[in-house]
C-alpha cells in the first residue's frame, strides 16, 4: 500500500484469540525470508469496537468473516475474505468510485451464503502447529494476494 501511495492504517485481529501473543517462530520466520519483520507482532483478540470502525475487514476464512459480521452486521458490506475480495476486484477492478462504494457493489453481487457460508474455495489456510515449508507457503500466497488487492484497489482509484 505504502507503494502505491496509498496513506492507510492496517489492524490485525484474531477471532481464536485469548490473549495478546507474540507471533509463532515459523512465522517470524517465513515472514523474515519475505524482507519483512513480524518480531514486534502481538496477536489481539476481533471485537466488534475494530470491525465497527474499519473501512474494509478481510477475512482469510469464511469462518474469520462470519466471526466479523456476527460482532458487526452493518459491516457485511465491507468484510470479504482476501481471495474473495482479490476475485471480485480482478473481474471489476476499483476505478474512480469511492473504496465504499465499490467494496458495496462488489459485495452486493454475491448471496449471503457466498460470504457467510461454509466453502473453503476463499480461504486462506492457516499454517499454525505446521512445519516452516508451509508457513513459507502460506506467506509467499498472502503476499501475492496482497499484492494483487493493491493494483485493483487502488491502482487507477483517486
Amino acid at each position: 500500500m505504502e507503494a502505491a501511495g496509498v496513506r492507510a492504517e492496517t489492524f490485525s485481529a484474531g477471532t481464536n484469540v485469548k490473549g495478546r501473543s507474540p507471533a509463532t517462530p515459523e512465522a517470524v520466520n517465513a515472514a523474515r525470508e519475505l524482507w519483512f519483520d513480524l518480531g514486534a507482532h502481538q496477536s489481539s483478540p476481533l471485537d466488534a469496537d475494530a470491525v465497527g470502525r474499519a473501512d474494509l475487514v478481510l477475512g482469510m476464512t469464511r469462518a474469520h468473516a462470519r466471526e466479523a459480521v456476527v460482532l458487526e452486521s452493518a459491516a457485511y458490506w465491507r468484510t470479504f475474505t482476501l481471495k474473495e475480495l482479490v476475485r471480485r476486484g480482478e473481474l471489476r477492478p476499483r476505478t474512480n468510485e469511492t473504496l465504499s462504494d465499490w467494496l458495496w457493489a462488489l459485495a452486493s453481487e454475491r448471496s449471503p451464503e457466498e460470504l457467510l457460508g461454509t466453502a473453503p474455495a476463499d480461504d486462506v489456510a492457516d499454517p499454525i502447529g505446521q512445519p516452516l515449508p508451509v508457513f513459507r507457503k502460506t506467506l509467499t500466497e498472502l503476499d501475492d494476494l496482497a499484492d494483487r488487492l493493491v493494483r485493483v484497489t487502488w491502482s487507477k482509484a483517486s
